[in-house]
């Protein structure tokens, strides 16, 4: 007998609704075979708790019915245990000021944060360009001072720097 034939008969088997032949062939297959044999007592298991009385008629009695007030008791509860926050100015706002005042607070909150980061942006440009102009300076000046005290040399050093970083 195949996996697939026993697992035809299993429930056939399990309610004593096979013959003798059949029982007999499907018993061997399940002695045999592990994955078979779990199955069986699984469902044996099974079938042993679904009989018990006791089970069947909590099953099969019609539910209790609800109290009339059941959602408003469920919501109350919900409402009870919703996490509060501790913002005292939020509630005070809505209950004084309109969408709109509460809108324009928030537009001229958003301009600002903008015109602060604009300000910010230009004063570190600002100021990179500071440095930047002040090293232009500072190297000159030493180029300079190398010219003067090199003579002719600082003139040959300056052209082998330039034709480095031209390679490169």
């Amino acid at each position: 007998m195949k996996c697939e034939e026993a697992r035809r008969l299993r429930d056939a088997y399990l309610d004593q609704a096979l013959t003798e032949d059949e029982t007999q062939a499907f018993e061997a297959h399940a002695a045999e075979c592990e994955a078979c044999w779990q199955e069986l007592v699984e469902l044996r298991d099974l079938g042993f708790d679904l009989n018990d009385p006791e089970l069947q008629q909590l099953v099969m009695s019609e539910p209790s019915p609800l109290p009339i007030d059941f959602t408003e008791q469920v919501m109350a509860r919900v409402e009870a245990e919703r996490p509060r926050g501790i913002n005292v100015v939020w509630p005070w706002i809505r209950r004084r000021w309109s969408h709109r005042q509460v809108a324009s607070v928030a537009y001229a909150m958003s301009a600002t944060a903008v015109v602060i980061s604009a300000g910010e942006l230009l004063y570190v440009w600002n100021k990179s360009s500071d440095t930047v102009a002040l090293l232009a300076v500072k190297s000159q000046a030493y180029l300079e001072a190398a010219n003067a005290y090199f003579g002719g040399l600082g003139a040959y050093v300056a052209a082998a720097w330039q034709w480095v970083t031209q390679l490169m």
